[in-house]
């Protein structure tokens, strides 16, 4: 399936405002969803991404290799303000990230309002070590060279609790980046995910980021996502995925991501969550 008609599926699936809701964990595959944590509550994520399927039996098809990994916690501070902490792996060129994230809930659906509406800031800051190289990107001239961060804006509608509907838009801004590339990325993305037993949810992801100086270097790919989530209603959250994203960061798949899903650059990923 093409891109465009990946899109051309979720836009129709949004517009048919067929049974809208948010529930279950809070991200879809790679994209944050507008629900956050209740006051008080804290979430314990792990997430992996395999390698790709197309390597066959060397590595069996991914599982044998990693792409990236992430290991992190998240804590409601209000109802409608959550802060995280996570380290990934990390799959650019900037590794051993650690991420800061901060949400805040802007609206809530109610008899008024059909939408839910979040704000996220995310920061990234690269820890790998200094090279002696000045040419090479983690020279690191200026300790600010080692971050990067991404803002963004998430829209979903709520109507009832079987479907999941939203947009997502955003800007990633990296401080430091190779001569001929630019700095500053948007990116926009749709996400779903239908309710089709008590426990689980059908998922999907489609993210595009474009700027008119990248929109011809085919070289980057926009990200997709299809999956199976299990919610076991214990505070359990488990996701299983493919995708073609090899990193599990926004800051570090929005800029970085080369895949190509019809070279069979895909890859097996999942997601485990645990609130207390």
């Amino acid at each position: 399936m093409s891109y465009r008609k990946f899109v051309l599926y979720f836009i129709f699936l949004i517009s048919a405002k067929l049974l809208f809701g948010q529930a279950g964990d809070r991200k879809i595959i790679n994209s944050y969803t507008t629900a956050l944590l209740p006051k008080g509550k804290l979430e314990f994520r792990v997430a992996h991404r395999f390698g790709d399927l197309n390597d066959g039996w060397k590595t069996f098809y991914g599982i044998e290799s990693a792409t990236d990994i992430n290991i992190g916690f998240e804590y409601g501070i209000t109802d409608k303000v959550s802060f995280g902490i996570d380290r990934t792996r990390g799959f650019g060129p900037l590794i051993k990230n650690i991420n800061l994230t901060a949400k805040l809930k802007i609206l809530n659906t109610d008899q008024k309002n059909p939408f839910d509406w979040m704000l996220f800031l995310s920061n990234s800051i690269s820890t790998m070590k200094k090279s002696d190289d000045p040419e090479a990107i983690n020279f690191f001239r200026k300790y600010m060279h080692r971050i990067s961060t991404t803002v963004g804006s998430v829209i979903s509608s709520d109507t009832n609790k079987r479907f999941v509907g939203q947009f997502t838009a955003g800007l990633t801004h990296r401080n430091l980046v190779k001569n001929g590339d630019i700095n500053d990325i948007p990116f926009v993305g749709l996400a779903a995910k239908a309710k089709i037993s008590r426990i689980t949810y059908l998922t999907g992801e489609f993210t595009l980021p474009f700027h008119k100086d990248r929109i011809n270097q085919e070289i980057y790919q926009p990200i997709f996502g299809l999956g199976i989530e299990f919610d076991t209603n214990g505070g359990h959250f488990y996701q299983l995925f493919l995708t073609n994203s090899r990193s599990i960061q926004i800051n570090d798949m929005i800029p970085y991501h080369t895949a190509k899903v019809d070279d069979g650059e895909i890859r097996i990923g999942f997601e485990l969550t645990r609130i207390f």
